[in-house]
């Protein structure tokens, strides 16, 4: 887990976010940046945790969650977890092989929460990407030294292409 998360300055040009009200804004910020924000942008949260870490009332951050945010984020409410869509995309960086494996913990950690159901579409070209640009993400992937689900695979069979043997899988 990262202990850096970059906001960038273009946020405050963002017509959605210059029309967020304080309290919005400050939400938006803590979701990507909080301690529990994982490479993924999936990770549990409690409405508690964001009225502790903001002051904002949870009645409030539950309305902001699901009116305000609701295409930017999925809220898992049985089991606490949040997906904040564009995590992945803002904070991206590193090691493509550490940001999979990452993504990969997760799932493992959490994959029982249905925000992880649109995950991989969502974030299809993305993942990609890293793969493409990756030498040794490619080995380790055809190595089997990373192992990923059928689900996965299924939702991203470009992978293929980058890759010397079958993509292994596991459930």
């Amino acid at each position: 887990m990262a202990k850096v998360r970059p906001i960038l300055i273009q946020i405050w040009d963002d017509p959605d976010f210059q029309e967020y009200s304080k309290e919005e804004k400050l939400v938006f910020i803590f979701l990507f940046t909080n301690k529990k924000a994982s490479e993924s942008g999936v990770y549990q949260l409690t409405y508690k945790d964001v009225f502790d870490n903001t002051g904002v009332p949870k009645s409030e951050v539950k309305k902001i969650i699901h009116e305000s945010f609701a295409k930017k984020t999925v809220y898992d409410s049985k089991n606490s977890f949040i997906w904040v869509k564009n995590f992945l995309k803002h904070n991206c960086v590193g090691n493509p092989c550490n940001v999979i494996q990452s993504i990969l913990n997760d799932y493992k950690a959490t994959k029982r929460s249905p925000v992880w159901d649109g995950y991989w579409e969502y974030n299809r070209e993305l993942i990609e990407e890293l793969v493409k640009k990756s030498k040794s993400l490619q080995r380790k992937l055809s190595d089997g030294k990373i192992l990923l689900p059928e689900t996965i695979i299924k939702t991203l069979p470009n992978l293929a292409q980058y890759i010397d043997k079958p993509l292994l899988r596991v459930n």
